[in-house]
């Protein structure tokens, strides 16, 4: 049993077989063959909510009134205080390797009938030459998997980075050579002046379907990940996903194509269980980056596109993050 969720990585890995990291596993990778109680009233009911007027605010239930309190905020050095910052550093700290090892460190036993492996997607290196990213969502991705065998009572770590056209070359020359979406950059004038090509960071979330796992960024195209090695190749899903420099169209096809301009994927697309369908959709930026068009797909588990449906978000200056 595969499941993926968003991943910053660590390089040693405990395993905590009465504690938290077996509890979240669990609940990413199984799930509950009894069917979900399903009340016949919602939760909160329009027929039994009332707007109060004073200081105070009511949240009325069909069962019980709930009062929220209204709390003076804090002040801000009270909020991003040294203790937050420390705990915030923690997660802007680059890993440095590769590492694949049966994590020895288990607290407990592992539940015998715990078996399944979790892929998980994050940032993992935060500078290039020296050069310190400017965010850590400009990290580079990086997909670790941990896989559970609670017959045999054993538990393996492996991660490697999401090794995209962009990641190798900058590997490879240790510098910043392209554009990040929220601000790291190359260096110098002459080094930006006519680069519009956007670095594919691939560090959004890892999706499994169909016997493809997908590491995704939002603002460009997937990744395929090899689930047993980690090794990555390009993947185009049949054509969908276009790579280009940017997200945009001109409205002119032959210009978009002479200036190198592709699509971008949603980072989250999702399974629909009823119909065992994968949804998401591809996006570019149209009309001078003032209205979003979009191309809505839906692949059965075979990748069979079933649909596409085109639609145009319009005046919406940012494409969409998630959809249910």
């Amino acid at each position: 049993i595969a499941c993926t969720k968003s991943y910053v990585a660590i390089p040693k890995v405990r395993v905590a077989a009465g504690g938290v990291l077996r509890a979240k596993v669990s609940r990413a990778c199984f799930r509950d063959p009894r069917p979900a109680h399903r009340p016949a009233a919602s939760r909160f009911s329009p027929q039994s909510s009332q707007q109060s007027s004073g200081a105070g605010a009511d949240v009325r239930t069909n069962t019980a009134t709930v009062p929220l309190k209204l709390r003076k905020s804090k002040e801000p050095d009270e909020v991003w205080n040294k203790t937050v910052q420390e705990d915030w550093d923690k997660a802007f700290v680059s890993i440095p390797g590769e590492y694949e090892y049966w994590i020895d460190q288990i607290d407990g036993e592992i539940p015998k009938d715990l078996v399944g492996t979790v892929f998980r997607n994050g940032p993992g290196n935060f500078e290039r030459g020296g050069t310190r990213y400017k965010h850590v969502l400009d990290g580079d991705g990086m997909i670790c998997r941990i896989s559970i065998d609670g017959e045999r009572g054993q538990a393996h770590f492996c991660n490697k980075f999401v090794r995209t056209e962009e990641f190798c070359a900058e590997e490879k020359e240790e510098r910043v050579m392209y554009r990040n979406t929220f601000g790291t950059q190359p260096e110098g004038v002459l080094n930006n002046a006519f680069n519009v090509s956007l670095k594919n960071n691939a560090n959004t979330n890892a999706q499994m379907w169909g016997g493809k796992l997908l590491a995704l960024w939002e603002a460009s195209v997937p990744h395929r990940i090899n689930p047993y090695t980690l090794d990555t190749s390009t993947e185009t899903l049949g054509g969908v996903a276009k790579k280009g420099s940017v997200s945009v169209v001109t409205g002119n096809e032959a210009v978009d194509e002479m200036l190198g301009f592709g699509n971008a994927m949603t980072a989250h697309p999702h399974v629909d269980p009823v119909r065992n369908r994968f949804v998401g959709w591809t996006w570019v930026a149209a009309r001078g980056g003032a209205d979003v068009q979009m191309s809505i797909h839906e692949w059965d588990d075979k990748w069979n596109r079933l649909s596409s449906t085109p639609y145009t978000l319009v005046d919406a200056k940012l494409a969409p993050h998630d959809f249910a």
